[in-house]
């Protein structure tokens, strides 16, 4: 992401993320929350989708998971339940494991996002100065 688009302000918008620099968050941005909820109550419905909804239902689900990479593992199932529907060629329904991906994806949408603890790490250093210190044992000169 550019400076620049940093420099407008605390939060930016960049390829439908919402960015806060501040905070050290990403999530989805206003706008793309409601497509792809849309998308994941269709899934959790379990409603019949035709194969170019599937594989748009892949992609949108693809690029949601750059704001959680904790669900990217489990985009395994929709890869498979899209080589079935290409395969059939007709309408089908998602399994039990991907609606949950569904509904998991549909919660952290819908949740404010969180700093990651190793953001703002709390340093326990203190300041100090030459003022205080003793010159090293070798420059103290002996006394007679």
């Amino acid at each position: 992401m550019s400076w620049k688009k940093t420099g407008l302000g605390h939060a930016s918008t960049w390829l439908g993320f919402l960015c806060d620099a501040t905070l050290g968050t990403l999530s989805l941005a206003p706008h793309k929350i409601a497509t792809t909820i849309g998308l994941l109550d269709a899934i959790i419905e379990n409603r019949n989708q035709p194969v170019k909804q599937v594989q748009h239902i892949a992609g949108v689900l693809n690029w949601a998971t750059t704001a959680f990479p904790i669900l990217r593992p489990f985009l395994f199932y929709v890869y498979a339940w899209l080589q079935t529907a290409e395969k059939k060629g007709c309408p089908t329904r998602p399994d039990r494991r991907i609606r949950l991906l569904a509904l998991a994806a549909r919660t952290l949408s819908l949740t404010p996002p969180q700093t990651h603890p190793y953001f703002f790490t709390q340093n326990t250093i203190q300041g100090g100065s030459d003022a205080s210190a003793t010159p090293p044992p070798s420059t103290i000169p002996p006394v007679i």
